[in-house]
């Protein structure tokens, strides 16, 4: 998985191979914080079914809240509980940069 920002969107990349007979639920859980790795405020959520023997990349797209923490972070969990549990990452948002005078 992985996760790009800008002013006030995020866009995270996110590979799930899924093996077996079932299919896999994807929910993807997005956050701001005020530090690098922070998760501290919850910013929405969305999942996604992914077909048993498939596993092609998905990009989802989120709007960050305003005002609410300079980090984006998004984590991403599957359902049947994948073997290495979750995969996550958080940006610096280019909102907060200062604007040069």
């Amino acid at each position: 998985m992985s996760l790009r920002t800008g002013v006030y969107r995020g866009d995270a990349t996110i590979s799930v191979a899924s093996q077996g007979t079932g299919s896999v639920t994807v929910v993807v859980e997005w956050f701001l914080g005020g530090a690098q790795g922070s998760y501290s405020v919850p910013d929405g959520t969305d999942s996604f079914v992914v077909q048993a023997g498939s596993s092609a990349p998905v990009v989802r797209s989120h709007t960050f809240t305003r005002d609410r923490g300079c980090y984006g972070g998004v984590r991403v969990t599957t359902k049947p509980t994948a073997a290495n549990k979750s995969a996550s990452a958080s940006q610096y948002l280019l909102r907060c940069q200062e604007v040069p005078r």
